[in-house]
């Protein structure tokens, strides 16, 4: 729902929208008064979004280029797109004769626009104009991360996410839309019992929406927010809450909810009771005993086996197994408690645990799985192969500490161990790269040249792909 609500009415339109003459709203579209630090916080990442915004954007064109009736009410919403940056526009327009409600994306510049209740979008825009001001209680989880090359520095704070403009009978006014009204956080989720919890996004549904659809949405909506209630209350570890709220509204999914919660946070006993009210530690693909093995919870890891969590699982089954999970997160303790369960080491089909072993160079970790049999590799693998991830210098902005005789010998020991358990020393990768043409130092060059490692083997491959490089 979220940011794609708005955005699902409005893009996907078939009908054009007029143009000619211009309108003044009265809006300032660089919204420099609106981010000005009277209102909001120089650190959050829209002070820096809206000087990306070029003046000739579609939206400010639509505007500049609309021809009709005398606009009587409106209201404009901007964000970035979640992946891009790039801005996302609605544009409510109501006159006397009619509404619609137009959008605008940098790759769709002509705008598509669709036909609205009058009466509906005029109340939309009269309820916006009403909202009351949400206090600034920055939530130390909306942020972007700073430095290393993060677009926003320091302003990297995200509790605004978009801004508004609204124009009503001759008045108008800007600001910039909270996370919370907008659902972009769980807080927000968990605020819609009160009257900002969603609140910008609740209104454009009741103005877009037939009221069946609205009210279905409503329905999901109260549920989430439910959710996002439980699992604060299990961060909380408040029990006696969790209970209420189960009598009350229980039902299994909300049992697994708190299930998927008390594991995240480490709460055996809520995890205990959570299975006690039914909920089924199998659900979205064994998810409980994912999250166990991203956390390394081994004590909830033991429970939840022996409930029927599968080690390894079976069927159709789109998740990641433990094992792999773990492997990922860099469990050790965890990896090895799985193996002993009977954990496949080579993944149950899905990526290689010792490929992604070897793509984080943690000797440890591939030592543990050839230990308990796990093959380098394997037949149709669409992993890295082994080898080149660990014969040559870690990539370039590696945490790894420089290499020391130790670490080095403890690198060749790994090494050798991954060809005799099948390694392919010929293997190529992107360009005709072998382990030989990345291998150092010398002594990693001259281990490959022992087990069958071919100098030539990069040019021969080129030359069968007659490959040229760029000039």
């Amino acid at each position: 729902m979220r940011r794609t609500l708005m955005l699902c009415v409005l893009l996907f339109l078939n009908i054009g929208c007029s143009r000619a003459a211009g309108v003044d709203l009265g809006w300032d579209l660089s919204y420099a008064s609106a981010v000005s630090s009277r209102y909001i916080d120089p650190r959050e990442f829209m002070t820096v979004w809206v000087k990306t915004l070029s003046p000739q954007r579609p939206i400010a064109k639509q505007m500049a280029s609309y021809e009709g009736e005398e606009i009587e009410a409106s209201l404009l919403i901007e964000l970035p797109d979640g992946h891009t940056g790039d801005p996302l526009a609605a544009w409510y327009i109501k006159t006397r004769a009619g509404a619609r409600v137009c959008g605008s994306h940098p790759k769709k510049p002509e705008g598509e626009c669709g036909q609205l209740e009058p009466a509906r979008i005029e109340a939309l825009v009269r309820e916006v104009a009403n909202f009351k001001k949400i206090a600034y209680d920055p939530d130390p989880k909306m942020t972007l991360p700073t430095g290393g090359g993060s677009i926003a520095g320091e302003s990297n704070r995200l509790n605004y996410v978009g801004l508004l403009s609204v124009y009503l009978h001759g008045k108008s006014f800007q600001r910039a839309i909270h996370a919370e009204e907008y659902l972009i956080s769980e807080r927000g989720y968990r605020a819609v019992a009160t009257e900002d919890g969603g609140r910008l996004v609740r209104a454009i549904s009741k103005a877009t929406l037939t009221p069946e659809a609205y009210q279905k949405e409503e329905r999901e909506l109260r549920r989430k927010s439910l959710e996002a209630s439980l699992r604060e209350a299990v961060a909380m570890g408040d029990m006696t809450k969790i209970r209420e709220m189960l009598d009350k509204n229980g039902d299994r999914g909300l049992a697994e909810t708190t299930l998927a919660a008390g594991v995240r946070y480490g709460r055996l006993d809520i995890v205990q009771m959570a299975v006690a009210r039914g909920a089924n530690v199998r659900f979205l693909d064994n998810d409980p005993l994912r999250i166990a093995a991203q956390e390394g919870l081994i004590e909830i890891g033991t429970y939840l086996i022996a409930q029927g969590a599968e080690i390894n699982p079976k069927g159709r089954v789109v998740n990641s197994p433990p094992l792999t999970v773990a492997v990922e997160a860099g469990r050790l303790p965890f990896v090895e408690f799985l193996l002993k369960q009977g954990a496949d080491p080579e993944g149950s089909g899905f990526r290689n645990p010792l490929a992604i072993a070897m793509s984080k160079r943690d000797i440890a970790m591939a030592n543990l799985l050839l230990d308990y049999g796990a093959k380098p590799d394997p037949a149709g693998s669409r992993d890295w192969p082994v080898l080149l991830s660990i014969v040559g210098k870690p990539p370039v902005g590696s945490r790894e500490p420089p290499e020391d005789t130790a670490a080095l010998q403890k690198r060749i020991a790994v090494i050798e161990r991954l060809i005799l358990a099948g390694a392919r020393v010929r293997a190529t990768g992107p360009g005709c790269q072998t382990p030989y043409d990345t291998a150092y130092p010398e002594e990693v060059q001259k281990l490959l040249l022992k087990h069958g490692a071919d100098p030539d083997m990069r040019q021969l491959c080129r030359k069968s792909l007659k490959w040229k490089d760029p000039e």
